[in-house]
């Protein structure tokens, strides 16, 4: 790819430019992490690292330009107006740790002009001899949550190797590999197979389709930390019924909100629930920081007479076979024009924090994309240790108080179907 190439969104990038054009004064879609690394840190070495990375990361670097008569831009990697990193020196200053804070609020609150703006922010907060901020912040467009997490490994990577004065084993591959990708997958009869599949599955289904007529409103949100006899259970669990700890957390968050979400009235039909589909194993850009990850619906419905693992063995047999079709962008069935209204959205994210040689490390979510409605996030290892829950909202649907008896009825809910396939 060579700085003039300019090429057109893909599939999935659409999506978000129709957000822009919307709401242009709102930060929908900014993502932003930021990491606290604490220890002996070379700061000169982890500057270098962390401009490395954003170099290789492609994605990172991403232009849009309209083009007349044409309403979806095009978008080129600009190599010239490549980001580097800010360092921010606030040692001695009195509530340092606030100050940033303060800084990284009012950058996610401030909207990304994505036709004049360089999308990524990159800045390193230095607030003790042992302790520094690392921001990243972009644009879903770009890049979804995987990627950040890419991008943080790479740089603690990278940043190894110039402690040990040694060469990188590999490299990110370019933008150029995503786009191809892209463009196989929509040539390819896999496409036409999976978009057979998603109008059989989707014949009866009620997708509800989103208002752009409506303002997007604020969100108001709820956390809490889950009990690790929560996550012991999930974990024996899954070895005794041979699926997936996190495939039991979604499909018991399926059935929870199946039976508890709506009005007593609607639990007689089935509930369309909303995944994400990380969309990676297995393709050219499994470790390329890009847009890959797709929303897929899965249709929910619990028998009365059914038992938690015979609903589980029953279930996840659906669930893999929709994950089997899951490259296919299920928005190219909605006919109207419009959007589907992606809720409830049910995210389970088990990654791994980021080590810096020497260093302790702690990832904060900054800002990760307002989704539509209402959404149920869990956080956690890859051995299901250290779970966190968050259940996120529109505020002009739900109010606090209902989300906080949400996230309690859940956990209780989760406590107790386990229990139950256990005796």
């Amino acid at each position: 790819m060579t700085r003039q190439d300019w090429y057109p969104l893909t599939n999935a990038q659409e999506a978000y430019w129709d957000e822009f054009v919307q709401h242009p004064d709102r930060p929908l879609s900014t993502v932003a992490h930021c990491l606290e690394i604490s220890g002996s840190i070379d700061l000169e070495k982890l500057a270098d690292a962390i401009n490395q990375t954003v170099s290789e990361a492609e994605a990172l670097l991403l232009r849009f330009r309209r083009l007349e008569n044409q309403y979806y831009p095009v978008q080129m990697v600009c190599f010239d107006e490549k980001p580097t990193v800010e360092v921010i020196d606030l040692r001695g200053e009195e509530n340092a740790q606030e100050q940033v804070n303060a800084y990284l609020r009012s950058d996610v609150e401030t909207a990304i002009d994505l036709e004049k703006d360089v999308i990524t922010k990159v800045q390193l907060y230095i607030v003790g001899s042992q302790k520094v901020f690392w921001y990243l912040r972009t644009h879903h467009i770009a890049v979804d949550g995987y990627s950040m997490s890419l991008i943080e490994q790479r740089c603690s990577e990278l940043y190894l190797c110039l402690v040990n004065n040694t060469a990188p084993k590999h490299y990110f591959k370019t933008f150029e590999v995503y786009l191809k990708e892209n463009t196989d997958y929509l040539d390819s009869d896999r496409f036409d197979v999976d978009r057979s599949y998603w109008g059989n599955y989707l014949d009866s289904a009620n997708l509800t389709l989103s208002n752009h007529d409506i303002s997007v409103s604020d969100t108001v949100y709820c956390e809490r930390d889950v009990p690790e006899s929560i996550c012991d259970s999930l974990i024996t669990v899954s070895k005794q019924l041979m699926i997936g700890w996190s495939d039991i957390l979604t499909l018991l968050c399926t059935a929870y909100l199946y039976r508890h979400w709506r009005s007593d009235e609607q639990t007689s039909f089935p509930l369309p629930v909303w995944l994400p589909f990380m969309n990676r194993m297995g393709n050219p850009c499994a470790n390329l920081p890009s847009l890959m990850v797709n929303t897929i619906p899965y249709i929910g419905e619990v028998a009365d007479d059914e038992s938690v693992d015979s609903y589980l063995r029953r279930a996840v047999k659906e669930l893999r076979g929709n994950y089997c079709h899951g490259r296919y962008r299920v928005e190219n069935k909605c006919t109207s024009g419009g959007h589907y209204f992606i809720s409830p959205f049910i995210n389970i994210l088990p990654f791994e924090s980021t080590e810096f040689h020497g260093c302790s490390t702690k990832r904060r979510i900054i800002a990760g994309g307002i989704a539509d409605g209402f959404n149920v996030t869990f956080r956690g290892s890859r051995q299901a240790k250290n779970m966190s829950l968050k259940i996120e909202a529109e505020s002009s649907l739900f109010e606090l108080h209902e989300l906080t008896d949400h996230a309690n009825h859940l956990l209780k809910y989760l406590s107790k179907a386990l229990n139950s396939v256990l005796d």
